[in-house]
Protein backbone atom coordinates (compact mmCIF):
# COMPACT_ATOMS: atom_id res chain seq x y z
CA UNK A 1 0.00 0.00 0.00
CA UNK A 2 1.57 3.65 -0.85
CA UNK A 3 1.86 6.17 1.70
CA UNK A 4 0.10 9.43 1.01
CA UNK A 5 0.94 12.06 3.37
CA UNK A 6 -2.17 13.82 3.95
CA UNK A 7 -2.16 17.83 3.32
CA UNK A 8 -4.24 20.06 5.14
CA UNK A 9 -7.35 21.20 4.11
CA UNK A 10 -7.29 24.84 3.19
CA UNK A 11 -10.28 27.36 3.25
CA UNK A 12 -12.14 27.89 0.50
CA UNK A 13 -11.85 32.29 1.05
CA UNK A 14 -11.04 33.29 -2.51
CA UNK A 15 -7.56 33.33 -4.20
CA UNK A 16 -4.21 33.50 -2.07
CA UNK A 17 -3.13 37.19 -1.82
CA UNK A 18 0.52 38.83 -0.81
CA UNK A 19 -0.39 41.66 2.00
CA UNK A 20 2.46 43.50 3.08
CA UNK A 21 4.34 43.87 6.10
CA UNK A 22 3.06 39.98 6.83
CA UNK A 23 4.86 37.15 6.70
CA UNK A 24 2.61 34.20 7.51
CA UNK A 25 3.44 30.98 6.61
CA UNK A 26 -0.03 28.94 5.09
CA UNK A 27 1.77 25.88 5.70
CA UNK A 28 1.82 24.72 2.14
CA UNK A 29 4.90 24.47 0.22
CA UNK A 30 6.14 26.82 -1.94
CA UNK A 31 3.43 29.34 -0.58
CA UNK A 32 5.41 30.97 1.95
CA UNK A 33 4.46 34.67 2.84
CA UNK A 34 1.26 34.64 1.08
CA UNK A 35 -2.55 34.96 2.93
CA UNK A 36 -5.31 34.12 1.09
CA UNK A 37 -7.56 36.52 0.26
CA UNK A 38 -10.75 36.96 2.80
CA UNK A 39 -14.16 37.07 1.58
CA UNK A 40 -17.16 37.76 4.31
CA UNK A 41 -20.37 36.14 3.35
CA UNK A 42 -21.97 38.86 1.93
CA UNK A 43 -19.09 39.12 -1.04
CA UNK A 44 -18.30 42.65 0.50
CA UNK A 45 -14.57 44.01 -0.43
CA UNK A 46 -13.11 44.43 3.25
CA UNK A 47 -10.02 46.20 1.95
CA UNK A 48 -12.63 48.91 -0.28
CA UNK A 49 -14.57 49.43 2.57
CA UNK A 50 -11.23 50.32 5.18
CA UNK A 51 -10.33 52.56 2.02
CA UNK A 52 -13.94 54.33 1.59
CA UNK A 53 -14.10 54.83 5.28
CA UNK A 54 -10.27 56.05 5.66
CA UNK A 55 -11.55 58.50 2.78
CA UNK A 56 -14.78 59.62 4.64
CA UNK A 57 -12.64 60.14 8.07
CA UNK A 58 -10.52 62.54 5.89
CA UNK A 59 -13.27 64.29 3.77
CA UNK A 60 -14.88 65.00 7.11
CA UNK A 61 -11.96 66.54 8.70
CA UNK A 62 -11.09 68.76 5.93
CA UNK A 63 -15.09 69.80 5.59
CA UNK A 64 -16.80 69.73 9.03
CA UNK A 65 -20.37 68.89 9.03
CA UNK A 66 -19.42 67.25 5.80
CA UNK A 67 -21.56 63.92 6.02
CA UNK A 68 -20.18 60.37 5.44
CA UNK A 69 -20.66 59.18 2.36
CA UNK A 70 -22.06 55.44 2.01
CA UNK A 71 -20.53 52.66 0.93
CA UNK A 72 -20.30 51.76 -2.79
CA UNK A 73 -21.41 55.67 -3.03
CA UNK A 74 -20.95 56.46 -7.15
CA UNK A 75 -21.76 60.29 -8.38
CA UNK A 76 -23.72 60.23 -11.04
CA UNK A 77 -25.23 62.88 -13.46
CA UNK A 78 -28.60 63.54 -13.53
CA UNK A 79 -30.24 62.86 -17.35
CA UNK A 80 -32.60 66.02 -17.00
CA UNK A 81 -29.72 68.15 -16.46
CA UNK A 82 -27.66 66.91 -19.56
CA UNK A 83 -30.55 67.20 -21.21
CA UNK A 84 -30.53 70.44 -20.29
CA UNK A 85 -27.40 71.56 -20.91
CA UNK A 86 -27.34 69.96 -24.47
CA UNK A 87 -30.43 71.92 -25.18
CA UNK A 88 -29.03 74.83 -24.39
CA UNK A 89 -25.82 74.71 -26.15
CA UNK A 90 -27.86 73.72 -28.99
CA UNK A 91 -29.66 76.98 -28.60
CA UNK A 92 -26.75 78.78 -28.39
CA UNK A 93 -25.51 77.53 -31.53
CA UNK A 94 -28.39 78.33 -33.59
CA UNK A 95 -28.50 81.54 -32.22
CA UNK A 96 -24.68 82.42 -33.15
CA UNK A 97 -25.58 81.07 -36.41
CA UNK A 98 -28.86 83.55 -37.03
CA UNK A 99 -26.24 86.30 -35.77
CA UNK A 100 -23.66 85.59 -37.72
CA UNK A 101 -26.52 85.16 -40.82
CA UNK A 102 -27.26 89.03 -39.99
CA UNK A 103 -30.79 87.87 -39.28
CA UNK A 104 -30.85 90.49 -36.06
CA UNK A 105 -29.90 93.14 -37.85
CA UNK A 106 -32.62 95.57 -38.35
CA UNK A 107 -34.13 96.60 -41.98
CA UNK A 108 -37.69 97.22 -41.79
CA UNK A 109 -39.50 99.70 -38.66
CA UNK A 110 -43.64 99.57 -38.88
CA UNK A 111 -45.40 102.03 -37.07
CA UNK A 112 -49.13 101.56 -36.86
CA UNK A 113 -52.18 103.22 -34.86
CA UNK A 114 -50.91 106.59 -34.61
CA UNK A 115 -53.50 109.47 -36.05
CA UNK A 116 -52.46 112.85 -34.18
CA UNK A 117 -49.01 111.84 -34.35
CA UNK A 118 -47.07 111.94 -37.45
CA UNK A 119 -44.25 108.72 -38.34
CA UNK A 120 -41.63 111.43 -38.77
CA UNK A 121 -42.16 112.74 -35.42
CA UNK A 122 -42.13 109.17 -33.92
CA UNK A 123 -38.63 108.38 -35.80
CA UNK A 124 -36.97 111.87 -34.98
CA UNK A 125 -37.66 110.60 -31.23
CA UNK A 126 -36.29 106.73 -31.09
CA UNK A 127 -34.30 107.51 -33.89
CA UNK A 128 -33.60 105.38 -36.80
CA UNK A 129 -33.27 101.79 -35.61
CA UNK A 130 -32.22 100.45 -39.52
CA UNK A 131 -28.88 98.75 -38.94
CA UNK A 132 -28.81 98.14 -35.19
CA UNK A 133 -29.17 94.36 -33.86
CA UNK A 134 -32.11 93.30 -32.28
CA UNK A 135 -30.77 92.12 -29.37
CA UNK A 136 -29.20 95.29 -28.56
CA UNK A 137 -32.73 97.34 -28.90
CA UNK A 138 -34.68 97.52 -25.67
CA UNK A 139 -38.05 97.51 -26.07
CA UNK A 140 -39.69 99.18 -22.51
CA UNK A 141 -36.79 101.79 -23.54
CA UNK A 142 -38.55 102.69 -26.09
CA UNK A 143 -42.02 101.94 -25.16
CA UNK A 144 -41.15 104.67 -22.10
CA UNK A 145 -39.26 106.94 -24.61
CA UNK A 146 -42.36 107.41 -26.66
CA UNK A 147 -44.93 107.31 -23.93
CA UNK A 148 -43.12 110.56 -22.15
CA UNK A 149 -42.71 112.13 -25.32
CA UNK A 150 -46.11 112.69 -26.30
CA UNK A 151 -48.90 113.94 -24.44
CA UNK A 152 -51.28 112.48 -26.90
CA UNK A 153 -50.24 108.46 -26.64
CA UNK A 154 -51.62 106.51 -24.01
CA UNK A 155 -49.56 103.16 -24.52
CA UNK A 156 -46.94 102.13 -27.38
CA UNK A 157 -46.34 98.33 -27.59
CA UNK A 158 -43.09 97.33 -29.20
CA UNK A 159 -42.57 94.01 -30.66
CA UNK A 160 -39.17 92.79 -32.32
CA UNK A 161 -39.55 90.22 -35.26
CA UNK A 162 -37.68 87.66 -37.37
CA UNK A 163 -35.48 88.82 -40.26
CA UNK A 164 -34.88 91.98 -38.96
CA UNK A 165 -37.92 93.96 -38.36
CA UNK A 166 -39.64 96.00 -35.28
CA UNK A 167 -43.31 96.78 -35.09
CA UNK A 168 -44.24 99.96 -33.16
CA UNK A 169 -47.71 99.96 -32.12
CA UNK A 170 -49.21 103.15 -30.77
CA UNK A 171 -52.34 103.46 -28.77
CA UNK A 172 -53.59 106.98 -28.52
CA UNK A 173 -55.43 109.39 -26.44
CA UNK A 174 -58.59 111.50 -27.85
CA UNK A 175 -60.17 114.33 -26.12
CA UNK A 176 -63.49 113.62 -25.06
CA UNK A 177 -64.42 117.36 -23.45
CA UNK A 178 -63.45 120.55 -24.01
CA UNK A 179 -62.77 122.50 -20.52
CA UNK A 180 -62.69 126.68 -20.94
CA UNK A 181 -61.54 129.02 -18.42
CA UNK A 182 -60.33 132.00 -17.89
CA UNK A 183 -56.50 130.93 -19.12
CA UNK A 184 -57.22 128.63 -22.00
CA UNK A 185 -58.95 125.79 -23.63
CA UNK A 186 -57.75 122.24 -22.14
CA UNK A 187 -58.50 119.33 -24.16
CA UNK A 188 -59.34 116.29 -21.56
CA UNK A 189 -59.44 112.75 -22.44
CA UNK A 190 -61.19 109.65 -20.72
CA UNK A 191 -58.62 108.98 -17.90
CA UNK A 192 -59.19 113.02 -17.20
CA UNK A 193 -55.31 113.54 -18.90
CA UNK A 194 -54.82 116.83 -20.32
CA UNK A 195 -53.75 116.43 -24.21
CA UNK A 196 -53.67 119.69 -25.65
CA UNK A 197 -54.34 123.50 -24.34
CA UNK A 198 -54.74 126.43 -26.01
CA UNK A 199 -54.70 130.31 -25.93
CA UNK A 200 -52.62 129.82 -22.76
CA UNK A 201 -50.79 133.29 -23.61
CA UNK A 202 -53.18 135.11 -21.58
CA UNK A 203 -54.91 134.87 -18.51
CA UNK A 204 -56.89 136.77 -16.61
CA UNK A 205 -57.16 136.06 -12.73
CA UNK A 206 -60.26 136.77 -10.29
CA UNK A 207 -59.57 138.28 -7.08
CA UNK A 208 -61.34 136.13 -4.09
CA UNK A 209 -64.31 139.08 -4.04
CA UNK A 210 -64.84 139.10 -8.35
CA UNK A 211 -65.15 135.25 -7.66
CA UNK A 212 -67.86 135.67 -4.81
CA UNK A 213 -69.45 138.30 -7.04
CA UNK A 214 -70.00 135.99 -9.99
CA UNK A 215 -71.40 133.29 -7.41
CA UNK A 216 -73.69 135.62 -6.03
CA UNK A 217 -72.10 136.16 -2.45
CA UNK A 218 -71.55 139.98 -3.19
CA UNK A 219 -71.07 142.00 0.33
CA UNK A 220 -74.09 144.53 -0.06
CA UNK A 221 -71.74 146.68 2.92
CA UNK A 222 -68.60 145.85 1.27
CA UNK A 223 -66.71 149.03 -0.13
CA UNK A 224 -66.49 147.86 -3.67
CA UNK A 225 -70.49 148.11 -3.64
CA UNK A 226 -69.74 151.88 -1.75
CA UNK A 227 -66.92 152.81 -4.52
CA UNK A 228 -69.53 151.55 -7.28
CA UNK A 229 -72.20 153.50 -5.69
CA UNK A 230 -70.48 156.56 -5.74
CA UNK A 231 -68.32 156.31 -9.48
CA UNK A 232 -70.70 158.43 -11.02
CA UNK A 233 -70.66 161.44 -8.04
CA UNK A 234 -68.05 164.01 -9.48
CA UNK A 235 -67.15 165.88 -6.12
CA UNK A 236 -65.78 164.05 -3.24
CA UNK A 237 -67.36 166.91 -0.53
CA UNK A 238 -70.38 164.87 -2.12
CA UNK A 239 -69.38 161.38 -1.63
CA UNK A 240 -68.43 162.17 2.09
CA UNK A 241 -72.14 163.70 2.80
CA UNK A 242 -73.70 160.17 1.68
CA UNK A 243 -74.52 158.21 4.54
CA UNK A 244 -74.25 154.61 3.52
CA UNK A 245 -76.22 153.04 6.38
CA UNK A 246 -79.10 155.43 5.24
CA UNK A 247 -78.98 153.95 1.72
CA UNK A 248 -81.81 151.75 0.64
CA UNK A 249 -80.77 147.97 0.30
CA UNK A 250 -82.59 147.98 -2.70
CA UNK A 251 -80.32 150.53 -4.29
CA UNK A 252 -76.74 148.42 -2.91
CA UNK A 253 -78.42 145.21 -4.00
CA UNK A 254 -78.62 147.33 -7.82
CA UNK A 255 -75.22 148.30 -7.38
CA UNK A 256 -73.65 144.54 -6.70
CA UNK A 257 -76.14 143.29 -9.38
CA UNK A 258 -74.30 145.97 -11.76
CA UNK A 259 -70.79 144.94 -10.52
CA UNK A 260 -72.02 141.09 -11.42
CA UNK A 261 -72.75 141.90 -15.32
CA UNK A 262 -69.88 143.55 -15.64
CA UNK A 263 -67.96 140.79 -14.45
CA UNK A 264 -69.88 138.33 -16.16
CA UNK A 265 -69.37 140.12 -19.58
CA UNK A 266 -65.24 140.24 -19.04
CA UNK A 267 -65.85 136.61 -18.24
CA UNK A 268 -67.96 135.96 -21.58
CA UNK A 269 -65.62 137.63 -23.53
CA UNK A 270 -62.58 135.60 -22.53
CA UNK A 271 -64.21 132.57 -22.84
CA UNK A 272 -65.16 133.57 -26.38
CA UNK A 273 -61.80 134.30 -26.90
CA UNK A 274 -60.53 130.90 -26.43
CA UNK A 275 -63.57 129.60 -27.83
CA UNK A 276 -61.89 131.07 -30.77
CA UNK A 277 -58.88 128.53 -30.99
CA UNK A 278 -61.12 125.56 -30.82
CA UNK A 279 -61.42 125.27 -34.34
CA UNK A 280 -61.09 121.93 -35.64
CA UNK A 281 -64.13 120.02 -36.25
CA UNK A 282 -63.49 117.39 -34.50
CA UNK A 283 -62.85 119.89 -31.28
CA UNK A 284 -66.71 121.78 -31.82
CA UNK A 285 -68.30 118.58 -31.54
CA UNK A 286 -66.88 117.17 -27.91
CA UNK A 287 -69.60 118.79 -25.05
CA UNK A 288 -67.41 121.86 -23.81
CA UNK A 289 -67.67 123.22 -19.65
CA UNK A 290 -66.79 126.21 -18.73
CA UNK A 291 -65.16 127.83 -15.70
CA UNK A 292 -64.72 131.24 -13.78
CA UNK A 293 -61.42 130.13 -12.58
CA UNK A 294 -58.02 130.72 -13.75
CA UNK A 295 -56.19 127.75 -13.03
CA UNK A 296 -53.07 126.58 -16.30
CA UNK A 297 -53.36 122.60 -16.58
CA UNK A 298 -50.37 121.26 -18.00
CA UNK A 299 -50.16 118.98 -20.72
CA UNK A 300 -50.32 115.48 -19.65
CA UNK A 301 -51.32 116.15 -16.54
CA UNK A 302 -54.24 115.12 -14.72
CA UNK A 303 -57.23 117.20 -14.73
CA UNK A 304 -59.97 117.40 -11.45
CA UNK A 305 -62.05 114.12 -12.27
CA UNK A 306 -64.70 115.80 -9.77
CA UNK A 307 -65.67 118.49 -12.21
CA UNK A 308 -65.71 115.95 -15.39
CA UNK A 309 -67.95 113.27 -13.08
CA UNK A 310 -69.93 115.99 -12.11
CA UNK A 311 -70.44 117.43 -15.48
CA UNK A 312 -71.16 114.27 -17.55
CA UNK A 313 -73.70 113.48 -14.83
CA UNK A 314 -76.04 116.52 -15.19
CA UNK A 315 -75.70 116.45 -18.86
CA UNK A 316 -76.75 112.63 -19.22
CA UNK A 317 -79.39 113.66 -16.95
CA UNK A 318 -80.75 116.12 -19.05
CA UNK A 319 -80.57 114.50 -21.98
CA UNK A 320 -82.51 111.60 -20.60
CA UNK A 321 -85.46 113.89 -19.79
CA UNK A 322 -85.23 115.73 -23.52
CA UNK A 323 -83.80 119.01 -22.53
CA UNK A 324 -81.09 120.90 -24.61
CA UNK A 325 -77.94 122.04 -22.04
CA UNK A 326 -76.98 125.41 -23.79
CA UNK A 327 -73.97 125.84 -21.43
CA UNK A 328 -72.52 124.38 -18.04
CA UNK A 329 -70.19 126.76 -16.28
CA UNK A 330 -68.60 126.15 -12.91
CA UNK A 331 -68.88 129.52 -11.46
CA UNK A 332 -66.58 128.28 -8.36
CA UNK A 333 -65.19 125.04 -7.34
CA UNK A 334 -68.70 123.98 -5.69
CA UNK A 335 -71.15 125.84 -8.09
CA UNK A 336 -71.96 124.65 -11.33
CA UNK A 337 -74.60 126.45 -13.50
CA UNK A 338 -76.25 124.94 -16.08
CA UNK A 339 -78.71 127.17 -18.97
CA UNK A 340 -81.12 125.71 -20.56
CA UNK A 341 -83.87 126.45 -22.92
CA UNK A 342 -85.46 129.55 -22.73
CA UNK A 343 -82.52 130.86 -20.59
CA UNK A 344 -83.46 129.41 -17.47
CA UNK A 345 -80.64 128.77 -14.99
CA UNK A 346 -80.64 126.03 -13.00
CA UNK A 347 -77.53 126.28 -10.19
CA UNK A 348 -76.20 123.21 -8.67
CA UNK A 349 -73.73 122.76 -5.11
CA UNK A 350 -71.28 119.95 -5.24
CA UNK A 351 -71.74 120.32 -1.20
CA UNK A 352 -75.35 118.54 -1.61
CA UNK A 353 -76.29 115.50 -2.54
CA UNK A 354 -76.65 115.17 -6.29
CA UNK A 355 -79.48 112.80 -6.09
CA UNK A 356 -81.28 115.20 -3.70
CA UNK A 357 -81.07 118.14 -5.75
CA UNK A 358 -82.06 116.51 -8.81
CA UNK A 359 -85.63 114.91 -7.32
CA UNK A 360 -85.94 118.54 -6.42
CA UNK A 361 -85.66 119.80 -9.92
CA UNK A 362 -88.20 116.99 -10.77
CA UNK A 363 -90.96 118.94 -8.01
CA UNK A 364 -90.29 122.13 -9.08
CA UNK A 365 -90.68 120.98 -12.54
CA UNK A 366 -94.03 119.35 -12.03
CA UNK A 367 -95.65 121.64 -9.47
CA UNK A 368 -94.29 124.83 -10.71
CA UNK A 369 -94.62 126.73 -14.01
CA UNK A 370 -91.92 127.46 -15.07
CA UNK A 371 -92.34 129.58 -17.65
CA UNK A 372 -91.20 133.09 -16.98
CA UNK A 373 -88.68 131.83 -14.52
CA UNK A 374 -85.44 132.29 -14.86
CA UNK A 375 -83.37 131.13 -11.90
CA UNK A 376 -83.59 127.83 -10.25
CA UNK A 377 -81.72 127.88 -6.87
CA UNK A 378 -80.88 123.59 -5.83
CA UNK A 379 -78.39 124.26 -3.76
CA UNK A 380 -80.02 124.28 -0.01
CA UNK A 381 -82.93 122.26 1.37
CA UNK A 382 -85.06 125.39 0.23
CA UNK A 383 -85.40 125.75 -3.07
CA UNK A 384 -85.83 129.16 -4.87
CA UNK A 385 -87.20 129.80 -8.26
CA UNK A 386 -87.45 133.39 -9.24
Amino acid sequence: MRFVPKLPKLPKLGRPRLRRGRKEDSGVPGWSGYVPRKVNPDHVDIDKLRKQRKRNQMMSKLKPGMPEMEVGFRPRINPVILVVIVFIAAISGFAYYLYDQEVFIVTEVLIEGNQEISDLQIVSTIGDLKGESLLEIQGFELEYLLESSFPYIRRVYVKKMLPGKIEILVEERFPELVYMNLSGAFLIDRDQIVVEALGVDQTRELSEEERLILDGYGDLEADYVFRHYTRDVESQDEIEQINWEEVPEAEKRQALEQIRNELLVQVLSLHDEKLSYVVNALYQSLPHVYGFDSDVYEIGGSFPIEIVEYSKTIREFFLEEGIAVNKLTWRSAFTLEVNVLSNIQILFSRFRELDDQLIALQTVRTNTDIRGVRLIDLRSEVVAVK
